[in-house]
């Protein structure tokens, strides 16, 4: 029996440890967020890509003197290689 209360009170103590160390706990949670933050380069990178397109959307090259819509395409690179496109047109009346 003694055994036993011993063996229930090392486990509580680990997950009571493994809590403390856990992004449960606000300063661990604080410290890994500004260890992110102080090289963003490793979390993010951004290309900015310029695309001429045609009336009829097709892609264009940048020599090619025909009437087009170009805009600049900006893609968010996360650090586990997802990618996101952000694009804004402007729109005028």
């Amino acid at each position: 029996m003694l055994s036993h209360s011993s063996d229930e009170a090392l486990n509580a103590g680990k997950s009571y440890q493994s809590t403390v160390n856990s992004l449960a706990n606000p300063d661990v949670y604080l410290d890994t967020l500004l260890n992110y933050l102080e090289n963003p380069d490793n979390l993010l990178s951004i290309n900015k890509l310029h695309f001429k397109l045609s009336k009829m959307g097709i892609k264009l090259n940048e020599d090619d003197q025909q009437s087009a819509n170009e805009f600049d395409i900006h893609e968010l690179n996360w650090r586990d290689n997802i990618r996101v496109v952000v694009l804004q047109i402007p729109h005028t009346c």
